[in-house]
């Protein structure tokens, strides 16, 4: 069975230069990479979509509008969605010792905070994944469902 892959009478595969594995394991045993490595999970406080609304306001136009809240013991994290006829809008916002932020990532695109620390943009489709990129970690958001169940 061998001989029919060709894998016989073959020389190993060459092991990586040697100074490619020092700096990978200095890299392991730097404590900055393990810092930046950590991820956390953070916990959601407050969904708006969970609230129960009056009767003079449900339908259509409460889906159109959420608020969510996520917390660590370092940081707290302001989400404001908005959906229009086209596309969804989100603005958020981080507060608290955490909230240097490099930067966040939105599925598989990094936004960026712009003027007082807002971080704004907009896609076709609402976000899963959110995860929050700190100086030590990446905060992780767990994970979204936008579609807001019916109550009778």
């Amino acid at each position: 069975m061998l001989r029919s892959l060709n894998a016989t009478n073959r020389l190993p595969l060459a092991d990586a230069p040697q100074a490619w594995i020092d700096r990978v394991a200095a890299l392991a045993q730097s404590e900055g990479a393990l810092k930046r490595t950590a991820r956390i999970l953070a916990d959601l406080i407050f969904d708006s979509w969970t609230v129960p609304r009056p009767v003079g306001v449900r339908g259509e136009t409460a889906t159109a509008h959420r608020r969510l809240q996520f917390e660590t013991p370092e940081l707290t994290f302001d989400l404001h969605a908005e959906r229009r006829d086209t596309d969804w809008v989100f603005v958020a916002q981080a507060s608290g010792t955490e909230s240097e932020m490099t930067g966040l990532k939105v599925g598989n695109k990094m936004v960026m905070p712009g003027s007082g620390g807002m971080y704004q943009w907009s896609s076709k489709r609402p976000p899963k994944k959110i995860s929050l990129v700190t100086e030590r970690a990446v905060i992780d958001l767990p994970e979204l469902v936008w579609k807001r169940t019916q109550k009778k």
